[in-house]
């Protein structure tokens, strides 16, 4: 693994993964926009993800029975919703990919010269039909490695956030399979 995958802990996962290579470094407002498109992805995924106790709401009162029955129908109905969805989306090839808010390194066949720009799209999750878009350099070619670039404090904080919780549910798994 690499130094900067050392930083902190890695998400792997076997993901759809899309790369391309650009010809030069983004403009800044290119940077900017896709800063504040990722941070809105990576609110709606950490929503998505919170789990409340069963029978209160988001301020931790007890809900009644018919908000909770609403409540459920309502996730049904999103659930199907993001189903239909991620059944008509074209999405690219799932990869086995590693990443943490500094790196992102996967296995592809072409690979991508050291020092090139490259442009990820990411799928986080299956219920998300949009990709988190990662800007960086190649920093190995062989194993397809890119040093992200251009990440705000915030977008990488929630980078951050999303792959701990990740970590922290995979570690619960394992100590309740034992």
């Amino acid at each position: 693994m690499s130094e900067l995958l050392d930083q902190s802990i890695c998400y792997r996962r076997t993901l759809p993964l899309a790369a391309r290579r650009l010809q030069v470094a983004p403009p800044a407002e290119v940077v900017e926009r896709m800063n504040r498109r990722n941070e809105a992805l990576l609110l709606m995924l950490e929503s998505l993800e919170a789990a409340q106790p069963e029978g209160e709401d988001a301020h931790g009162h007890e809900s009644s029975p018919e908000l909770q029955r609403l409540e459920r129908k309502l996730d049904l109905a999103l659930d199907l919703l993001f189903e239909l969805l991620s059944d008509r989306l074209d999405r690219p090839q799932t990869v086995p990919v590693c990443f943490n808010e500094y790196a992102v390194q996967w296995q592809d066949g072409h690979g991508f010269p050291e020092g090139a720009w490259v442009e990820v799209d990411l799928y986080l999750h299956p219920l998300l039909p949009r990709a988190v878009k990662l800007l960086g350099q190649v920093t190995d070619g062989t194993r397809c490695e890119i040093c992200l670039e251009g990440l705000n404090d915030t977008v990488r904080n929630l980078l951050s956030r999303f792959i701990f919780r990740q970590h922290r549910r995979e570690v619960a798994r394992q100590r309740s399979a034992q």
